[in-house]
């Protein structure tokens, strides 16, 4: 990396110049609760209440301003709130997730600018005076991608010493009597989200381009074999082919339809979706969107799937079979708990079945 980097021309910038760093608002307490539509983020990377408005768009890169948390960098994939301890970094002229990697790995240097006694804090004019390299948009792109992979492999290989079974059946105890001592929501879930599926312009190949403007072509195959996160297509479509098809956005959940029947992923990266995939699309901001989608992967979500799709010549899904399964919803705040707890289990099964499947190969 180090001999590609001085054998390739990386332009220097300051972070005020490549973004429009803004400092959120602080919201009362009256205004936060933990049944709002969107999180608020006030400094650190957990949600300290929820609330119906937001002042940032998703896929936004926030710097943690002040507290134990300061200087704590965070990538947003939903719309939130941004309190008085958190900054965002707005029009972005590099990509997104390239910058938000390339901070991550400056975080302690970001936390060195921290100034004051008892509750610290970093100053804008700090912020705006941080160097980042970057190189080709291209290039962006494909560095992001490396650096994702390395940190989800070190995650693994951090929790390997974490027993998962010694304490996983109390832990299903608690979640059974805290769900039967709390009051869930039960609903169709048409009635939460949009659902859209996919289409494929045709013939398909006539679409298929290498251009730098070429759209990225989501296909089952692209799908990761661990994680539920899409950061990369094989191939790309032409902006010709756009009306023929459906357009879906990082933060984006799609569902397969057929295949890996009932698989949930969360987009990474913009692109556009054929008729193997159904978009789901919170419009009302009900969901948290790792929630969602460890909810949508559930066992009875599939049986429900499969029982409304029995009798069918083909076992696929479609819009009106998914939007009338019925799903049981808790608070927002609940939601976003949850759906760490969950995140975290399915990274420690994905570390053992990675163990596993080495163990075995090394007897090939």
């Amino acid at each position: 990396f180090e001999k590609y980097k001085k054998a390739n021309s990386w332009e220097q910038r300051k972070l005020g110049e490549i973004a429009n760093i803004q400092k959120g608002q602080q919201l009362g307490k009256a205004e936060m609760s933990s049944t709002g539509t969107y999180y608020v983020l006030n400094g650190g990377m957990e949600a300290s209440g929820f609330t119906n408005q937001y002042n940032t768009l998703a896929n936004t890169i926030s710097i943690s301003e002040g507290g134990n948390s300061c200087g704590y960098v965070s990538l947003n994939l939903e719309h939130f709130w941004s309190g008085g301890h958190n900054y965002t970094l707005q029009n972005l002229k590099i990509n997104t997730i390239f910058l938000y990697q390339w901070l991550k790995r400056q975080e302690k240097r970001i936390m060195a600018l921290r100034v004051g006694s008892g509750l610290p804090n970093i100053q804008k004019s700090s912020l705006q005076d941080v160097y980042v390299k970057y190189s080709t948009t291209t290039e962006q792109q494909a560095i992001a991608l490396f650096l994702i992979k390395i940190d989800n492999l070190i995650t693994l290989h951090q929790c390997k010493y974490f027993n998962p079974f010694s304490n996983f059946s109390s832990h299903l105890v608690c979640f059974e009597k805290y769900k039967k001592a709390n009051s869930w929501e039960q609903r169709k879930f048409k009635e939460s989200v949009e659902i859209e599926r996919g289409g494929s312009p045709r013939p398909i190949n006539d679409y298929i381009t290498n251009e730098p403007n070429g759209l990225n072509w989501i296909k089952i195959g692209d799908a990761p074999e661990q994680g539920n996160v899409i950061v990369k297509t094989a191939e790309k479509i032409k902006p010709s082919g756009l009306s023929k098809t459906r357009q879906v956005q990082i933060g984006d959940l799609i569902l397969s339809n057929s295949m890996s029947f009932g698989k949930p992923y969360i987009m990474g990266i913009n692109g556009c979706i054929h008729d193997g995939w159904l978009l789901i699309r919170d419009v009302q901001g009900a969901f948290d969107l790792i929630f969602l989608c460890q909810l949508l992967g559930t066992d009875q979500m599939l049986k429900q799937y499969k029982a409304r799709a029995a009798g069918s010549t083909v076992n696929n899904l479609n819009k009106e079979l998914v939007g009338n399964t019925l799903i049981t919803v808790p608070t927002k705040c609940e939601q976003h708990k949850l759906g760490g707890l969950f995140q975290k289990l399915d990274d420690l099964i994905t570390l053992h079945q990675r163990k596993l499947k080495d163990f075995h190969g090394g007897f090939l």
